[in-house]
């Protein structure tokens, strides 16, 4: 009959983890050899497109330098408008009151006008009257 010993029974189950482990480790490598020829092909795919990436990224940059002095300009002309504005306000104002008083003085010149019209209709209308009779 076959005995087995403790040395026999820890050597057998060092042998099955050591066969577990070396498994493990060849997927594992299996695994990693894929990955890095996966990566080595979209690196090599992704070479040729530097160049135009790097013009594209110099592109955006300028773009964007543009797009911030149009807007800068832009900031500086609605400063000049707003300027310009306020300036003709400020200049309009007084001429406006003055208009309106003056626009008040030639109104008041009409009623004593029309005032003075009706005054000399009902003369001539009295007097037109007074000869008649």
């Amino acid at each position: 009959m076959i005995t087995i010993s403790y040395v026999d029974l820890l050597l057998t189950a060092l042998t099955v983890c050591a066969v577990v482990l070396t498994g493990a480790v060849v997927l594992g490598i299996n695994r990693a050899h894929r990955l890095a020829s996966r990566v080595d092909q979209v690196l090599t795919r992704l070479e040729p497109l530097l160049p135009e990436l790097d013009r594209l990224s110099r592109e955006a940059e300028e773009t964007l330098r543009s797009v911030r002095a149009v807007s800068d300009a832009a900031g500086e002309i609605a400063s000049d408008v707003d300027r310009v504005t306020s300036a003709a306000s400020r200049a309009a104002l007084p001429l406006i009151d003055e208009i309106a008083v003056e626009a008040e003085a030639v109104r008041n010149a009409l009623r004593h006008v029309s005032a003075l019209a009706a005054g000399a209709r009902a003369g001539f209308a009295a007097l037109a009257r007074g000869r008649s009779t």
